[in-house]
């Protein structure tokens, strides 16, 4: 049972863009409301910033306007065709620009399709584990309208403790288990 399209036109575009999807499945029609990010070929990086000697990662604390409140995260962002050349690159120029840090080591934690971002969304994100890093005093600027406070040095024990208590929106709460997952793989933590 495939779905089939029937049609999908733009119905707003800004920062999102939202699409109204018709499909037909099992002989019923059915319009669907579709978000994403078309600029940025529908992809973003995620990483999941790790220290192997102090056991600990670096976070930023961001304002959500869905929620109109700060909330923990990992540093992370669109890929952007006019200043990235891969999504690795995106991850890369994200961890330097929102938690001013560069890694040593990188790994991939989803394929390279990555993970679709929710239902009701086209956007797939990317996650990586990046080990080791330094922080730069030369760091790229933030986007203008990112409100971000770097939070360095949280112990990985702590992390799913604040995802049980909802401090952490969905996409940095999935990393928090496949960060966590690698790092007992690799040896570098025991849970």
């Amino acid at each position: 049972m495939e779905p089939f399209l029937v049609d999908e036109r733009v119905v707003f575009q800004n920062y999102f863009c939202i699409y109204r999807r018709k499909v037909k499945l099992q002989q019923q029609q059915h319009s669907f409301d579709i978000i994403g990010h078309p600029n940025s070929n529908f992809s973003a990086a995620l990483i999941f910033p790790f220290d192997t000697k102090k056991k600990t990662v670096t976070l930023v604390k961001e304002y959500h306007p869905g929620d109109n409140s700060f909330l923990y995260g990992f540093p992370g962002g669109l890929f952007d065709p006019k200043k990235h050349t891969s999504i690795v690159d995106t991850a890369k120029a994200e961890l330097n620009e929102e938690a001013h840090w560069v890694a040593k080591q990188w790994y991939p934690l989803t394929s390279e399709q990555g993970i679709l971002q929710d239902k009701y969304s086209r956007n797939r994100l990317h996650m990586f584990l990046a080990i080791d890093g330094e922080t730069i005093d030369d760091y790229q600027p933030r986007d203008a309208e990112e409100y971000i406070e770097i939070v360095s040095d949280v112990h990985v024990h702590t992390l799913p403790r604040w995802v049980y208590e909802g401090k952490m929106a969905l996409p940095s709460s999935c990393l928090v288990w496949l960060g966590l997952e690698k790092l007992k793989e690799m040896g570098w933590i025991e849970m």
